[in-house]
């Protein structure tokens, strides 16, 4: 995955967000494959419980999944990573290898994003996912 960190940096930036990460899912276990991060809590290779973090509900949902503040979402409250990091503003889509979910491309930021994420930057994270995606598929 390292050949994403240029542009999962770049993305980041232009989404004003803290953090990018490509995870990898293997049952239960989430595990970072590569992160840009102006927060330096999480390091390649940390892995987590997939039920506590935002990425479970791309997993459940095999689909893009969008939180512009999660302090006013009353459901999110008590996720173990709004209690932990105040994480606020998210938008992850999954990584496909085949017709399996292989893991996540995604961003998120203690900021809320009271304007909430654009068509373009929701299409921009699918965009990378997809190239991600196809670079799997042709291993």
């Amino acid at each position: 995955m390292e050949q994403y960190q240029a542009q999962i940096a770049e993305l980041r930036k232009k989404l004003a967000l803290e953090t990018a990460i490509i995870s990898n899912i293997e049952g239960k276990t989430y595990t970072i494959k590569a992160i840009d991060s102006a927060m330096p809590v999480f390091k390649v290779g940390d892995a987590f419980e997939l039920k506590d973090t935002y990425c479970s509900a791309v997993c459940d949902k095999k689909q893009t999944v969008v939180y512009n503040n999660v302090g006013k979402m009353e459901e999110m409250l008590l996720h173990p990573v709004y209690v932990m990091m105040q994480l606020l503003s998210y938008v992850g889509t999954p990584i496909r290898q085949g017709d399996k979910i292989w893991g996540t491309l995604n961003f998120s930021s203690t900021e809320a994003r009271e304007q909430g994420f654009s068509k373009a930057e929701i299409e921009a994270v699918e965009s990378l996912a997809e190239a991600i995606s196809h670079s799997l598929s042709n291993q």
